[in-house]
């Protein structure tokens, strides 16, 4: 999303149907503040004017700056991709759960539930793992503001794909029909503007 040509290159592929959002993979980036940096906050702006949705791909560390990213663009749509990429081998929940919380706070942000099997590359997750993480998720964002994705095929360095969703679906069973029906793909048909 750098780069003076960011618009001439969007308007290339904004209409094509199945283009609807970008990410930048900024939880590879060594600066923790890269996603406020000029430069890139530039490339982000020209999304809105093309109705396109901003993935942010980050990880933990990153929530305060991305906390402030989204500050600047409260008419820009924004899906953030796997919960942030907690700690979910070593348990710890704060301070992600604050952040994610704060983050939550703008209307124009919505989560991806996935990414979680992914940090137990070939192994088996301890039972619970993941529920302290989607309580704090569901609770910041309410069910109409969650989507899941399965992260394929990364997922598959933890788990096949049925389990994969699964920690999901088993997690939402006793939610309504309609917050199953809005996290299983109703969030996603909207903020995208795909389907339906």
């Amino acid at each position: 999303m750098r780069g003076d040509d960011v618009e001439a290159q969007l308007g290339r592929f904004a209409n094509h149907p199945l283009f609807c959002g970008v990410r930048h993979v900024v939880q590879d980036e060594p600066d923790d503040r890269f996603i406020v940096r000029d430069d890139f906050v530039r490339g982000v702006r020209t999304l809105t004017s093309f109705d396109l949705v901003y993935d942010i791909l980050i990880v933990a560390r990153q929530l305060p700056a991305t906390v402030e990213f989204v500050e600047m663009f409260p008419d820009q749509s924004f899906v953030l991709n796997h919960n942030a990429n907690p700690s979910y081998p070593t348990g710890e929940l704060e301070p992600w759960a604050t952040q994610m919380r704060e983050l939550a706070a703008h209307p124009n942000v919505t989560c991806k539930a996935s990414g979680m099997v992914s940090a137990f590359r070939d192994e088996r997750w301890p039972a619970g793992t993941f529920e302290p993480y989607l309580e704090v998720i569901f609770e910041a964002f309410g069910a109409d503001r969650v989507m899941i994705a399965s992260d394929w095929p990364v997922a598959l360095l933890g788990a096949n794909y049925a389990d994969t969703l699964g920690v999901v679906t088993d997690y939402i069973a006793d939610f309504s029909t309609a917050e199953q029906a809005a996290v299983l793909g109703g969030t996603a048909e909207r903020v995208y503007g795909i389907g339906g």
